[in-house]
């Protein structure tokens, strides 16, 4: 079994996780923070803050009673907002994945796998941490995606050190991919994701690499 060039990996538990609607209060606020474009782009955008905020509370609410069919048009107009709206991209894209397991054809199951990795993603890159370990599951069993180690063991470790951890979640990594990857990569796998996670910079800001 090949393990991670330090062993890093957080302790089993559970996944520590926030209200949703407080987490994207908290994500609009970090997001903010990253340069003078960003600040400029809260004063054209924070007067909609307030009530997208309450979208995305009806949305969580319309998801847990009704299901994500009904919800997804409410987080498609959050995710579509772009950056500060990373939480409502998650969602989206997780929707999109609940869905695709009760398509009606393999055709439209992959379709919606396919947007579902594009919503995760972007909001993986923009630096949203539980999106980056969506995006190292993905990457790993090649949903939505082309599989590729690298890639998941590349994601996995911007997680490991993402700041944004200790109050966006996920404060204790998901056990069975730890496991996954430490038996899948070998030490070249780690080697090459750790000079990609090296050179990654998040989307839309001038913070530095977390590396």
């Amino acid at each position: 079994m090949s393990s991670t060039p330090s062993q890093r990996a957080a302790a089993p538990g559970h996944m520590w996780r926030i209200g949703p609607a407080i987490a994207l209060t908290l994500g609009l606020l970090l997001t903010a923070c990253g340069s003078d474009d960003s600040a400029k782009h809260d004063r054209q955008h924070g007067d909609a803050a307030g009530s997208a905020t309450g979208s995305f509370e009806e949305a969580i609410a319309v998801r847990q009673k009704s299901g994500c069919a009904k919800a997804m048009p409410m987080f498609q107009k959050l995710a579509e907002r772009g950056r500060g709206y990373e939480v409502a991209e998650l969602q989206l894209g997780e929707c999109y994945l609940e869905r695709a397991d009760k398509a009606e054809s393999p055709e439209q199951a992959k379709d919606m796998r396919v947007k579902a990795a594009d919503w995760i993603v972007k909001a993986a890159n923009a630096d949203q941490p539980e999106a980056q370990q969506e995006a190292a599951k993905l990457y790993l069993d090649g949903i939505g995606v082309a599989a590729n180690r690298i890639e998941a063991g590349k994601w996995f470790l911007i997680l490991q050190h993402n700041p944004l951890r200790s109050v966006l979640g996920p404060a204790v990594l998901d056990q069975a991919l730890t496991l996954h990857l430490q038996q899948g990569l070998s030490a070249s796998d780690w080697q090459e994701a750790q000079s990609q996670a090296n050179r990654w910079q998040p989307s839309g800001r001038t913070s530095q690499s977390h590396f």
